[in-house]
């Protein structure tokens, strides 16, 4: 997750998106945030279904820029949509969040130990 942070971080003007997966522990893999609005993020549905069918997704990942790191309605909204657990970071608080319900595709074991690791940070 260092180097979502530091993607995120490089890039505070505007929201950067890509993809939490495990493979032999939790990794980023950076998405095109294809918005023309600064403080939003979207991600093509192939990129996102490429991506997903490949590896072994287990959460959205996005930066707020313009805000704290708690989740937008819109974020919840989205994150119920796709199935998939959203993992927010602030460039201002330096802090994350994230959302999941517990019927999502990722197996709930990986999401908690997701949680685990961002609460370390």
């Amino acid at each position: 997750l260092n180097e979502a942070i530091k993607f995120s971080n490089d890039n505070s003007f505007k929201e950067i998106c890509g993809f939490i997966y495990f493979n032999d522990g939790f990794k980023f893999k950076e998405a095109t945030n294809f918005s023309r609005i600064a403080d939003l993020f979207e991600i093509h549905p192939a990129e996102f279904l490429e991506f997903k069918n490949k590896n072994n997704l287990i959460a959205i990942y996005h930066s707020h820029i313009n805000s704290d790191e708690k989740m937008s309605e819109q974020d919840m909204e989205s994150s119920k949509n796709c199935l998939y657990p959203y993992v927010v970071y602030s460039i201002k608080t330096k802090k994350f969040s994230y959302y999941y319900e517990s019927d999502y595709e990722p197996p709930i074991q990986l999401i908690k130990n997701l949680e685990e690791v961002l609460n370390d940070y």
